[in-house]
């Protein structure tokens, strides 16, 4: 058994208090017109912009409205020196609310490491070295550094609520936490294989009461780039809908 410890002390925890600072400032609250599973009128705007550096997309694709925000947040690094530097550190979220799950998923991207990716795929996954309450926290701080405090806590997410997938193209790179479990097999085939082609970025995805969102740790201000996170996330979004079983 491969432990995964090493990775979370490095990489989650020690960004946790930040995490939830940074939750606050990039949280995205999505307005909630029109019904479940339907996006009717305007497209939302999201939070209007923090500074010049913040920058807010939005638009159609294949049917879906959605909205993309780019944020930076400027922090002091110290060097272990007299002097101390500044640091910038941008992110993405793309964000919609045509499809509502009745539940929460978070899909969480696992780096390119080998000991990451080996643990990832043993019984237990990246968090079977950490306790129930470390695993706790780990899990919610990692939704929050992404996807806002506010909406990291509407779900409780536990080590428990992992779910697994054979195909380890997909479960070497990513790790899922479902609730309730048959939500998982929403996530098909084609929307796994879409979030793996995308996982060198770091994307990571939240699907919960408040709709579907990708979130990438860089900045996406091209129209390339734009166009390709609504792609895929509405590709997602579409994929979702599909595997929603049949009204008895």
């Amino acid at each position: 058994m491969v432990d995964a410890l090493p990775w979370f002390a490095t990489q989650v925890v020690p960004l946790a208090i930040a995490g939830t600072v940074l939750g606050i400032l990039v949280y995205s609250r999505w307005s909630r017109r029109g019904q479940p599973n339907t996006f009717v009128g305007e497209i939302p705007a999201g939070p209007a912009p923090r500074s010049a550096r913040d920058t807010m997309f939005s638009g159609t694709t294949d049917g879906i409205g959605w909205h993309l925000a780019v944020t930076n947040d400027n922090c002091e690094v110290d060097d272990g020196l007299a002097t101390r530097r500044a640091n910038s550190h941008a992110a993405t979220t793309w964000g919609t609310e045509y499809l509502r799950a009745p539940g929460a998923m978070l899909v969480m991207n696992i780096p390119e490491s080998a000991t990451s990716r080996t643990a990832s795929n043993e019984a237990g996954g990246t968090l079977a070295g950490l306790a129930g309450a470390a695993a706790r926290f780990a899990l919610q701080s990692y939704a929050a550094q992404r996807f806002g405090l506010a909406r990291a806590n509407r779900s409780s997410w536990k080590r428990a609520q992992r779910v697994a997938y054979a195909a380890k193209h997909f479960s070497t790179r990513f790790e899922v936490f479902s609730d309730p479990p048959e939500l998982k097999d929403r996530l098909s085939a084609g929307a796994r294989d879409a979030l793996v082609r995308a996982h060198a970025a770091g994307v990571s995805m939240l699907w919960d009461q408040d709709g579907l969102a990708l979130h990438w740790p860089l900045a996406k201000r091209t129209d390339e780039d734009i166009e390709a996170a609504a792609e895929l996330g509405c590709a997602i979004a579409h994929a979702l809908e599909d595997q929603a079983p049949n009204p008895a």
